[in-house]
């Protein structure tokens, strides 16, 4: 029994000493926003050299447009 224990710890021990950490995995809205955001990123420095400007319309929220008979 005691050298159970003491196998325990020692395998406590050695296994905290590793600095083993939790990282937790992305989700799948945070690679999306990465992903948004990289590609923003990439057209906005390749419109910079153009001296252009760039606004963002495909990742904007959409709008209904309904026609006037509709209302």
């Amino acid at each position: 029994m005691k050298k159970l224990i003491l196998y325990l710890g020692i395998l406590t021990i050695l296994i905290s000493s590793c600095d083993l950490k939790y990282t937790p995995p992305l989700t799948p809205l945070t690679k999306e926003k990465n992903r948004q955001d990289s590609i923003q990123n990439y057209l906005r420095t390749s419109f910079q050299k153009d001296s252009t400007t760039y606004e963002s319309i495909a990742f904007s929220k959409s709008q209904m447009i309904k026609p006037i008979s509709f209302k």
